[in-house]
């Protein structure tokens, strides 16, 4: 392993620790705003595998806030270009791109023998199969939302059910649809989610299954509320 690459990582992480997470394999499903952005974290901190699972492609409505959208790449699959991009900046992570949309009938094979999944999707409908699936494949679940200036996370372990309990409909729409997403609300969120998969990994102090963070940008205001 090149530590030279992980230097400013230690102290906050041990060299102990940074081998540990060269071993250990993440999926990320859903690779917009929030997707890419923890891709880019969990890759440059040295996670060793990333697998990264959606079927869209950029469009210009993507340029606010997606991390690898650009003038050029517009039409072009996410995974794809993604998984270009983090391939420049570690190229001892493995990246596993899947321009695929997750379903109940594929999920099984994506997620199996990954160590944490992370929900970067964006409909209630999609995270309950993944929260499904997850269960199925005793896979911890890290699952945020976002919308306009707010957002929520919160760490989903096999049985818990919470997506069911925030999204008792699960075909109601995203709050994403009605307040738009600036860019900094999924940059913060995933940083958010970023820094729970690496505590998790390395057995650090995390949110609690019965826990769920609420990020209100506008007001400033970060509250944990029990469930």
């Amino acid at each position: 392993m090149n530590l030279k690459r992980y230097e400013k990582n230690f102290n906050t992480i041990s060299k102990a620790e940074q081998k540990l997470l060269a071993d250990k394999k993440i999926a990320i499903i859903g690779c917009g705003g929030l997707g890419q952005y923890i891709a880019s974290l969990l890759c440059r901190i040295g996670v060793g595998f990333l697998t990264i699972i959606d079927d869209d492609s950029f469009d210009e409505t993507n340029l606010n806030r997606q991390l690898y959208c650009h003038t050029e790449n517009i039409g072009k699959s996410k995974v794809q270009e993604t998984k270009k991009q983090l391939n420049k900046i570690n190229p001892l992570v493995t990246i596993n791109a899947i321009p695929d949309k997750l379903t109940q009938q594929n999920g099984h094979k994506y997620i199996k023998e990954h160590d944490l999944a992370i929900d970067a999707l964006d409909s209630a409908k999609d995270r309950i199969v993944l929260q499904d699936i997850c269960e199925e494949t005793n896979t911890v679940l890290i699952s945020a939302a976002i919308g306009g200036w707010y957002g929520q996370l919160t760490i989903i372990k096999p049985g818990d059910k919470t997506l069911s309990k925030i999204y008792p409909d699960s075909e109601q729409k995203g709050i994403e649809l009605e307040l738009g997403n600036p860019a900094f609300t999924p940059a913060l969120l995933a940083s958010l989610q970023a820094s729970e998969a690496v505590k998790y990994l390395l057995s650090k102090n995390t949110l609690s299954s019965s826990q769920i963070l609420y990020i209100d940008l506008l007001n400033l205001d970060f509250e944990i509320v029990e469930f």
